[in-house]
């Protein structure tokens, strides 16, 4: 990581709650928007120029963004779900400690929200659904990094999964896949 990918990390973790809630987390998207917007001015810019420049039409910039976002999120929604089962492995070979499958579980959960957030901005195509959920993929990574930065146990991050999973349902309320219907029982979770 070079020093301004390090100061930026570093301000994004200032900006992360240290505890969970939906006002932290509406606070602290705002906060975080306003530090891109800030630190991507000049990139922000040179896009809605060069939109200009080519002439697109609204609806061509954004399936020129689909284009370009869109295949990132597959990757990165794999690698996602790649994880989660070589997790899923490790657990059921045994090579887990039984202390640990209980954060391995809250790991899994992480996953799964994240994996599901991606899975639906990929479904729908969407500009919209991505502004709306994109950031709170964003801060529950961050959340995970600052509990693990601390030496705090992941089970902490259980009422994040919870906020998370309850945005999820307001923005995409229709279960279109199977891992859908899993939302509800993360929603019900005991915290």
């Amino acid at each position: 990581m070079n020093e301004k990918e390090g100061l930026l990390f570093s301000r994004l973790m200032e900006l992360t709650p240290d505890e969970p809630s939906e006002e932290a987390y509406i606070m602290a998207i705002e906060r975080i928007y306003k530090l891109f917007t800030e630190e991507f001015k000049g990139g922000i810019y040179a896009i809605a120029d060069a939109a200009i420049n080519v002439e697109m039409t609204p609806t061509e910039l954004e399936e020129e963004l689909k284009n370009i976002i869109l295949p990132e999120l597959v990757k990165l929604k794999s690698d996602i779900d790649r994880t989660s089962e070589r997790l899923l492995e490790k657990a059921l070979d045994g090579r887990l400690p039984e202390e640990e499958l209980e954060e391995m579980d809250v790991l899994d959960r992480f996953l799964f929200i994240e994996s599901n957030i991606l899975g639906i901005i990929i479904e729908t195509g969407s500009l919209e659904t991505a502004g709306e959920l994109s950031p709170y993929f964003l801060l529950l990574m961050l959340r995970l990094l600052k509990l693990l930065q601390n030496g705090k146990s992941l089970t902490e991050l259980l009422e994040d999964i919870k906020i998370v999973a309850g945005k999820i349902r307001e923005v995409h309320p229709t279960p279109s896949a199977v891992d859908d219907y899993f939302l509800d029982e993360l929603l019900e979770l005991d915290t």
